[in-house]
């Protein structure tokens, strides 16, 4: 455990207002053999000065051109030095003991190729939304469901990242993630670890998926299914049940999209299609709000 070495790749873009406290929060580690890579995605505000203002050796400052957190993240991967590899958000905290527990699940589940932490969602006040842990073995059937866990929980050797890298596609941007951990779980056990919560996923205006648009989110659901139908390695793991149900879920975010822009047309025309990949999809408190929404706006 002592000679572990983490790699912590933070990809950021105009996220000056807040990196710094995500840089902070890895410099108070109680364990501190790492790295921190920061890609910078082609920031037009003044990220660079605010992480090359943080003196420490162990902070490692790259600039790209911009080309999206698949991108970043790959490009963070290719330099890094550590056993494992642990994607981090520019946004988001990790505690104290976030590398600890990551070197004490790596000692106790004797080296496994990825495994998850448990992790909580706060809103901009501070207070907590949801807290992902205790987990267990649901995690993987959760997975094929939704993207329940972010890159900032999830620790995976860099022999994986190699095998297994980010889609670089813009257009997924948003669903990268998801993307990224069912192609892991075609090659490898998906684990969790997470009876202790170790990192902090802030929401704010500005993520990703609050800005999206009912368009955005049907566009990333098809590319996402063009990429996951011609993975062989993908399409031979998994049932047609269970891929039904991994492509059913965009489509039903991007249906909630569109029910809360007053696009009546396209939110229903994305449950059909939902009701025929998984009607267990249907089935769900999203429809529940959709069907709100639709009611109360028309």
């Amino acid at each position: 455990m002592k000679t572990l070495f983490f790699s912590v790749i933070i990809p950021t873009y105009n996220r000056a207002g807040f990196i710094s406290k995500t840089i902070d929060s890895f410099l108070q580690q109680t364990y501190s053999n790492f790295e921190i890579i920061v890609v910078d995605d082609g920031s037009t505000d003044n990220t660079r000065a605010v992480v090359e203002a943080i003196r420490d050796s162990r902070i490692k400052y790259y600039w790209k051109n911009n080309a999206e957190r698949g991108a970043a993240r790959n490009f963070g991967a290719a330099r890094a030095k550590g056993d494992y590899l642990n994607f981090f958000d520019s946004d988001d905290i990790a505690y104290p003991i976030h590398l600890e527990i990551a070197a004490e699940a790596i000692n106790k589940l004797n080296n496994p190729d990825t495994f998850h932490l448990g992790m909580e969602i706060k809103n901009k006040n501070g207070k907590v939304e949801r807290r992902i842990k205790n987990i267990g073995i649901k995690g993987f059937k959760s997975l094929l469901s939704q993207c329940y866990i972010t890159p900032n929980a999830v620790f995976l050797k860099y022999n994986a990242w190699e095998r297994v890298r980010f889609n670089e596609t813009r257009l997924l941007s948003g669903s990268e993630d998801w993307v990224f951990f069912l192609q892991l779980s075609t090659f490898y056990n998906w684990i969790a670890f997470d009876s202790i919560i170790t990192s902090c996923l802030i929401q704010h205006e500005n993520r990703s998926m609050n800005i999206a648009s009912g368009k955005t989110c049907y566009e990333r659901a098809t590319c996402l299914y063009e990429i996951l139908k011609n993975d062989k390695a993908f399409i031979q793991k998994y049932s047609k049940k269970q891929t039904r149900l991994i492509f059913a879920e965009p489509i039903h975010l991007a249906a909630l999209h569109y029910a809360l822009e007053k696009k009546k047309g396209q939110s229903l025309k994305c449950l059909f299609e939902v009701a025929n990949m998984s009607f267990k999809k249907i089935i769900s408190r999203r429809t529940l709000a959709i069907t709100k929404y639709l009611l109360l706006r028309w």
